[in-house]
């Protein structure tokens, strides 16, 4: 049990670190860019897909205003 447990959470960790550094990428793509035009669109489109447990992202101005939310709704969760 211990050793499943182990291997879960390595897994997980993994998975993690793989969202943060996609995160991470499309910050840095976006930084000083609109949060709002079609290439936005593209980099959350393209972050939304990166993962199977990533479900929406989105852009938030400096007043905290979302500019662009991008939801992946073709996906088909299981139970």
């Amino acid at each position: 049990m211990s050793a499943n447990l182990v291997n879960i959470t390595s897994q997980l960790q993994g998975e993690m670190s793989l969202m943060e550094k996609a995160t991470s990428n499309a910050t840095a793509e976006l930084f000083g860019r609109s949060l709002k035009d079609s290439h936005a669109y593209e980099v959350l489109s393209y972050l939304v897909s990166s993962s199977p447990y990533l479900i929406n992202a989105v852009t938030v101005d400096r007043n905290g205003t979302i500019r662009m939310h991008v939801m992946m709704c073709t996906r088909l969760w299981r139970v």
